[in-house]
């Protein structure tokens, strides 16, 4: 893992979740190896030492309430939104935050990268770029990659 400069300042992490979904409803909380796939994202997160708050931004619709619940269990912060608008709740999750860099990591993501967002979030910060991202044909695999928003 890259080793952070004392002047990058600290980044923090939103997960987006929400139990709908078309494919697998409620692949969030699908176990794998005795945890939920939310589980091994936070723990995934919690790798990255410049992240300092991680939030999980989920809609405020009733089956959205287990994925809370392992917020909670997780000690994790949580942040809910309409179910229909997913900008709106990723946009509310940034503005909470207040001139930090956000890093956004999809919910469903078991496998998602802490090296390589690592490796991400100082390119990014080192570019004084406003996003980025990894996860592309010519980048990091997909499932494993994220976004940085300044």
């Amino acid at each position: 893992m890259q080793n952070f400069d004392k002047n990058i300042k600290m980044v923090c992490a939103v997960i987006q979740a929400t139990y709908k979904s078309e494919l697998f409803p409620g692949k969030s909380m699908i176990k794998i190896a005795g945890k939920t796939v939310l589980e091994h994202v936070v723990s995934r997160i919690r790798q990255i030492k410049c992240v300092s708050e991680i939030t999980l931004a989920t809609s405020d619709t009733k089956p959205d309430d287990p994925l809370v619940d392992e917020a909670k269990r997780l000690n994790i912060s949580v942040l809910r939104g309409s179910e229909s608008e997913v900008i709106s709740r990723l946009c509310k999750a940034i503005e909470s935050f207040q001139d930090q860099t956000i890093l956004k990591v999809n919910g469903n993501y078991p496998l998602f990268d802490p090296h390589l967002a690592e490796d991400l979030i100082s390119e990014h910060i080192g570019g004084d770029y406003e996003f980025s991202y990894n996860e592309h044909l010519e980048g990091t695999l997909y499932g494993t990659g994220c976004e940085i928003i300044k």
